[in-house]
């Protein structure tokens, strides 16, 4: 198949970002930002051969992981607000626990998440962490998109909102009986 240059463009950018997300350093790496001027100056060719593809991982494997158009954009982006507004409009009293796929993440080990109550629960080599009140579109859009680094996403949507309401959980356990 043959793609446009702000296809590549928009593909190699996206990737950039998923990668800076764990593994970013200020003093060597580009920003986003500035990666994605880079991108813009370079011919055609030159963003295809930036993509790194051969015959084992192919052009079109690259663009299936990396390309989202902007339609698929707002569709996942509309989906997550109707899900958000439902899921807040009703008052639903049956725990609705879903355990979150395991993904390539240095910080978190495992994560359980309610996107009804707005709970997650984290698990971290220092502990296992129970948080409230967080936000319940954030919640679905991990729930939506698979690719999303769970380091990043409780960096973001928890650590970074200082939630003071959460509680430490000693007794596994018991999270394992809540929750399954």
């Amino acid at each position: 198949m043959t793609y446009t240059r702000s296809q590549l463009i928009s593909a190699l950018h996206s990737e950039y970002e998923f990668l800076c997300h764990d593994d970013f350093d200020p003093d060597v790496d580009m920003s986003p930002s500035e990666y994605l001027t880079h991108l813009q100056s370079m011919s055609l060719d030159d963003l295809v051969n930036e993509t790194s593809t051969d015959d084992t991982y192919t052009l079109d494997e690259f663009m299936a992981t990396h390309y989202v158009d902007c339609y698929t954009e707002r569709i996942r982006a509309f989906t997550v607000a109707i899900i958000a507004t439902l899921f807040t409009s009703f008052h639903i009293h049956i725990p609705l626990m879903i355990r979150i796929p395991v993904r390539t993440s240095d910080a978190v080990d495992s994560m359980v998440v309610d996107p009804v109550r707005g709970k997650v629960i984290a698990t971290f080599s220092t502990g296992t962490y129970e948080y409230h009140n967080v936000s319940r579109r954030a919640i679905l859009n991990l729930i939506l998109n698979p690719n999303m680094s769970l380091g990043l996403w409780v960096n973001e949507n928890v650590l970074a909102k200082q939630y003071n309401n959460f509680v430490r959980l000693h007794d596994m356990n018991k999270v394992a009986f809540d929750y399954a």
